[in-house]
């Protein structure tokens, strides 16, 4: 079964970030003494970094699908932080019941609008 461009892509894109900040992690290590030489962090961060500039997408061959997919991963990551403040704000007692269930319900109405739910 042939994979679709969009699932390479949002792979890839995952990947990135993931790689990303393991490199970014064993730079901090590498400032730390655990014991191990800092050729060892170098090699292992060149591993990585080879690739992450694998993975890299080039702009030209993102089509205005992946752009698509790309707002839609962030209205749907809006979506998210929005539900878990609006959560939080309950929890802490400063929203009321009534108040948290019709918040939700307005979010939830506007991303459906949208079709960004189901994400």
């Amino acid at each position: 079964m042939r994979k679709k461009k969009s699932d390479q892509y949002i792979r890839n894109r995952a990947l990135r970030i993931c790689i990303g900040r393991v490199i970014e992690e064993l730079s901090n290590m590498r400032k730390i003494d655990f014991g191990f030489a800092p050729i060892v962090y170098d090699a292992i961060i060149e591993i990585y970094t080879e690739q992450y500039k694998e993975l890299k997408i080039k702009k030209s061959e993102i089509s205005q699908d992946f752009i698509d997919i790309e707002n839609l991963l962030f209205e749907h990551s809006i979506t998210k932080t929005s539900e878990h403040t609006i959560t939080d704000l309950k929890k802490k007692g400063i929203m009321t019941d009534k108040l948290y269930h019709i918040s939700l319900e307005k979010l939830h109405a506007k991303h459906q609008e949208k079709g960004e739910i189901g994400i």
